[in-house]
């Protein structure tokens, strides 16, 4: 019996026609770029102007609440520089922040120290005060004075002491491993508030930049 050989596979007409390009696809590419494109701006605008970025294009009388920390600043005897750059970090100017441990409004004064400030000044204190703009600034304005008095003007310690608390930078300063000198920190144990010191510090320095620039 003679064998059939098998016919070889012809491909049909279908499969080795060529998929012409979706017409309706290619003029979409144009929409989707333009809209990456739309989306990138918007989130360097928020950037630049109410996000992180937004303190470096600012004066300090360019800044949210200039006008109630340049005066309590003044009245409380400190560096506009100073109270602006705290805030920045504490809160980025916003009124109703709140941290992990409590600490409340644009300078991120705790309840107890608040309750603290309130007893020395012989005021009634109620913690969701520290939410309202002016309360909360002058609280951070007359704590921060009584830092800087207590720790002779040094900033970067008057920051450690804002951050970790006074009495442990107390025992720091007293500890010739962070101290040499019983004023100055020459190294902080806390990652944290390292960091903080370094950054309030660069923040002062951008906003005092910034200013003088204005002036001139």
């Amino acid at each position: 019996m003679q064998k059939k050989t098998p016919k070889p596979h012809r491909p049909s007409a279908r499969s080795t026609r060529r998929r012409r390009p979706d017409p309706l696809k290619r003029s979409r590419a144009p929409i989707y770029l333009l809209l990456v494109l739309v989306l990138a701006m918007a989130f360097f605008y928020y950037l630049v102007n109410w996000g992180p970025l937004a303190y470096r294009r600012h004066t300090v009388s360019d800044l949210p609440y200039h006008d109630l920390f340049i005066p309590k600043a003044q009245e409380y005897g400190l560096s506009p520089y100073l109270v602006a750059g705290v805030i920045q970090q504490e809160s980025a100017f916003k009124p109703m922040a709140e941290s992990p441990v409590g600490a409340r409004g644009l300078m991120q004064v705790m309840p107890d120290t608040g309750r603290y400030i309130a007893r020395k000044r012989g005021l009634d204190f109620d913690p969701d005060d520290l939410y309202q703009p002016e309360t909360n600034i002058d609280y951070g304005c007359w704590y921060l004075s009584y830092l800087m008095k207590r720790f002779d003007g040094v900033i970067p310690t008057v920051l450690a002491a804002y951050n970790a608390g006074p009495n442990i930078t107390q025992k720091w300063l007293e500890d010739p491993e962070y101290s040499k000198d019983g004023r100055t920190l020459y190294r902080i144990p806390y990652g944290e508030t390292d960091r903080y010191v370094v950054k309030v510090m660069g923040y002062m320095e951008d906003f005092r930049e910034k200013s003088n620039t204005s002036d001139q």
